[in-house]
């Protein structure tokens, strides 16, 4: 799966004191949201 935001460049957006990020899902397909979510779950710390 692809991610659209690198890992790295979350975790700048974390030093400069971001703490939430959007999660945008409209252009996926139906089939797709629930692995999609799945590797979401994973990046949350």
């Amino acid at each position: 799966m692809k991610i659209g935001m690198p890992i790295d460049a979350m975790r700048e957006y974390a030093a400069l004191g971001v703490h939430r990020l959007v999660v945008n899902l409209g252009s996926e397909r139906p089939e797709q949201i629930g692995p999609r979510m799945a590797e979401i779950a994973t990046l949350v710390a």
